[in-house]
């Protein structure tokens, strides 16, 4: 019947409250992973961060165009990075004008002051490719275009991989592991339209957990671990996971202020966990150091970030 409700639903229905909260869960891997307490987590939450990007940028630039491309991914991604940068620079104080150059650009090539800001040179190389092919194929009809974007960011995977091999991120990044994590974000943002029947989308969803809840329990069983794959995995299962369990309450407010925070705090925690281990060595119990490491990253992200948010809004006023 014509006045019939569509029980079809979106297939991957990744609203702003969504994502922020993935941000939150992305964020949280990360601290406790590279705090040894949930391992690979730091892993997990850089392909989750990879995978909300791609899906972000690609919905952003599909409502707005390509108009102040750069401009937008400058003032939301590296000029916040610039000055914690510069603060690294300061604290840590890289030997030569190369470690300095590289430790501003988010670069590795051995010199850089905080090794966890690889991601930023990371990132750029992925805004870089998506531009250039928006750009060649933005005048194609819309299936079109998403279809040949696609094909070129998959091609790009290859020369993301060389660099990784060629040390042009931080060799402990595992760079390697995270080639497909933006496409695949770019991906899901171009099938957002696609509505399922409900029961469809749930038993999608339920499918994608359990493959990567099997897989995650292979070193259980004795399984060599495919370390180059659990990034994916854990990114994957925690998106299928808010999918079918949509949380609400306190849990729900809590992920979206750690979600709002998410960067700075990235930012922030690398600059602490390069003194983790002395802490760990001068506290008399892991979990003091592990409190004091997350309290001090916090307590920086959220003082730097109101006053970042105060320094752009009073320019741009």
């Amino acid at each position: 019947m014509d006045g019939a409700p569509d029980k079809r639903v979106l297939l991957f229905p990744l609203d702003r409250n969504t994502s922020n909260m993935l941000r939150g869960v992305a964020i949280l891997l990360v601290l406790l992973g590279h705090t040894k307490i949930v391992r690979m987590g730091g892993a997990g939450g850089v392909a989750l961060f990879l995978i909300l990007s791609g899906y972000g940028l690609n919905c952003s630039c599909e409502s707005k165009g390509l108009k102040g491309y750069w401009l937008r991914r400058i003032k939301t991604v590296w000029l916040p990075y610039f000055f914690v940068g510069v603060l690294a620079v300061f604290l840590l104080k890289p030997r030569g004008a190369g470690a300095v150059l590289c430790t501003l650009a988010g670069l590795d090539l051995g010199l850089i002051a905080d090794p966890t800001m690889w991601y930023i040179s990371y990132i750029f190389f992925w805004y870089l490719a998506y531009y250039v092919l928006a750009r060649l194929f933005g005048g194609f009809p819309g299936q079109k275009k998403r279809l040949f974007i696609m094909a070129g960011l998959l091609l790009a995977c290859a020369p993301c991989v060389l660099l990784s091999k060629l040390g042009f991120w931080h060799a402990g990044s595992l760079s390697k592991a995270y080639f497909l994590c933006f496409p695949l974000g770019v991906g899901m943002s171009a099938c957002r339209e696609i509505r399922a029947p409900r029961m469809l989308r749930t038993a999608f969803w339920a499918a994608a957990l359990l493959g990567c809840a099997a897989y995650l329990c292979l070193p259980l069983l004795g399984v060599r671990d495919l370390t180059y794959l659990t990034a994916m995995t854990m990114a994957g299962a925690a998106i299928a996971v808010l999918q079918l369990f949509p949380v609400s309450g306190i849990l729900r407010s809590a992920l979206l202020r750690v979600g709002e925070y998410a960067y700075p705090l990235y930012l922030f925690e690398g600059l602490f966990l390069l003194r983790w281990n002395d802490w760990v060595t001068a506290m008399p119990a892991k979990w003091m150091a592990d409190l004091a490491f997350f309290a001090a990253s916090a307590a920086a992200a959220v003082l730097y970030w109101k006053l970042y948010r105060a320094l752009e809004k009073r320019l741009s006023a």
